[in-house]
């Protein structure tokens, strides 16, 4: 089971955290899913795998790694946690999440398809603002 991989290395952990998200998501339990992904960006804080300082979490301004689609797959973990967050009605956490993917970006290597989500989802927080 991924819940016994979790046990493993910190590469490892990763990937299981990641791939009980994608399950997660994949049959439509967004919470549960969202749990996962939350894990893995605390993960992520706590296990840097580039020469940068780790992030302090959701508050922090960019989280940073490196590797083969690694910050990519983390940008997507924001995403989803931004508009978790947003449905739920916590926009400034949302609207956190998707700054860390925009201020990562030129650190640590989100893919430029991430990035502009990010910065969509952010002009559509602040117009739905400036409209109500």
């Amino acid at each position: 089971s991924y819940r016994r991989a979790l046990l493993g290395s910190a590469e490892n952990e990763a990937m299981a955290i990641t791939r009980l998200a994608h399950l997660y998501e994949d049959s439509g339990e967004q919470a549960k899913a969202a749990y996962y992904y939350q894990l893995l960006v605390e993960h992520a804080v706590k296990n840097p795998l580039s020469d940068q300082p780790a992030a302090s979490g959701v508050g922090s301004s960019a989280l940073h790694v490196s590797g083969n689609g690694q910050m990519d797959e983390l940008a997507a973990a924001c995403l989803f946690l931004a508009a978790f967050e947003n449905d739920r009605g916590n926009v400034a956490v949302a609207q956190r999440y998707l700054v860390q993917i925009v201020d990562g970006a030129s650190s640590a290597g989100a893919s430029q398809q991430r990035v502009e989500e990010a910065r969509a989802m952010i002009r559509a927080m602040n117009q739905k603002d400036t409209a109500a």
